[in-house]
C-alpha cells in the first residue's frame, strides 16, 4: 500500500509543483484508471484506484506527505482501515477490518534523535539499555504480549554480520538468555539499508519470538527490536511489519 501510493506520488508532484488547481489522473497500462491528484498549492487531493474502478485509498497530502484523515478499501468496498496521519506516520484511533474481524490501535510517533516511527500507544517502550547488549531491551515485568525499543549504536562499518553475531553472544553470555537463530535477511526500509534477524528466546521465564532489525546511514546502526510471546507471534506480525516499515531519518525528508 503505501509503496504503491509514493511511487505515483512523486510522479505527481513532478508534475503539479508549478501547476497549482490542477487536475493530474494517472492510467494503469491497460487504460483504466490507476489514481487521481488535485493539487491546490502545496496540497493535493489524492484518490487511489484498483484496476476495477474500485477506491484504494484516499487523503490529503502536504509537501507529498501525508497528513490529516485517509482511509484504505478493498477491492470488494468494504472498508480497510481509516485514522489520522501526522507528518506522515499514524496519530490517535486506527479503525480496521481483516476478514470477519475488525478492531481498532491507538498509535503513538516514538522519537529519538533523527528517527521516528510509529508504535502502538500500549506497547512497553525502552530507550536506555544498559552494558550495550541489545536484549537488555527486553522488560521481564511487562504483562504485554508485545514489547519494543530502538537502540543506536555508533558504526565503525565492520561487516554487519559480525556486528550481530556479536550482539547475539553478548546476549547468551551477559544474559544467559538461550537463542536461536531462526532467519537472517537483507531488508531496506525507506531507503535505509541493513539485516533482520529472527530469534527464539528464552529468557527470564518467557518464551519469545524476537525480531531485530539493524539497520545502518552513515556512522550509526540502528537497532530496532519487536519482542512477541512466541504463541501470539502470528497474531502481530503484520503488525510488526507496519510498525517498522513507518521507520523515518528526519535528515533523509
Amino acid at each position: 500500500m503505501i509503496k504503491y501510493m509514493y511511487g505515483s506520488v512523486i510522479i505527481m508532484l513532478c508534475t503539479l509543483c508549478c501547476n497549482y488547481n490542477k487536475e493530474v489522473k494517472e492510467y494503469y497500462e491497460s487504460g483504466e484508471i490507476k489514481s487521481r491528484a488535485i493539487a491546490d498549492k502545496a496540497h493535493i487531493k489524492w484518490i487511489g484506484y484498483y484496476k476495477n474502478g474500485q477506491i484504494e485509498s484516499q487523503g490529503e497530502l502536504l509537501n507529498g506527505i501525508r497528513i490529516g484523515n485517509w482511509t484504505y478499501y478493498y477491492e470488494n468496498k468494504t472498508l480497510k482501515a481509516q485514522g489520522y496521519y501526522d507528518d506522515g506516520l499514524k496519530k490517535g484511533p486506527w479503525h480496521y477490518n481483516n476478514k470477519d474481524s475488525t478492531y481498532q490501535i491507538e498509535w503513538d510517533i516514538f522519537y529519538n534523535r533523527v528517527l521516528k516511527i510509529n508504535v502502538p500507544a500500549d506497547w512497553v517502550k525502552k530507550e536506555q539499555l544498559g552494558d550495550n547488549i541489545p536484549l537488555a531491551g527486553f522488560s521481564p515485568d511487562s504483562s504485554s504480549d508485545a514489547n519494543f525499543n530502538i537502540m543506536i549504536f555508533n558504526y565503525d562499518h565492520r561487516n554487519l554480520d559480525s556486528v550481530i553475531n556479536e550482539n547475539i553472544r553478548k546476549a547468551r553470555s551477559n544474559l544467559g538468555y538461550k537463542i536461536e537463530v531462526l532467519s537472517l535477511k537483507e531488508v531496506d526500509i525507506n531507503n535505509i539499508k541493513g539485516k533482520e534477524v529472527m530469534q527464539h528466546v528464552l529468557a527470564e521465564g518467557k518464551d519469545l519470538t524476537v525480531l531485530q532489525y539493524n539497520l545502518v546511514h552513515a556512522d550509526s546502526l540502528y537497532l530496532v527490536s519487536f519482542f512477541v510471546n512466541k504463541n501470539k507471534y502470528s497474531v502481530y506480525e503484520n503488525l510488526v511489519k507496519e510498525v517498522v516499515s513507518s521507520f523515518t531519518l528526519n535528515q533523509l525528508k
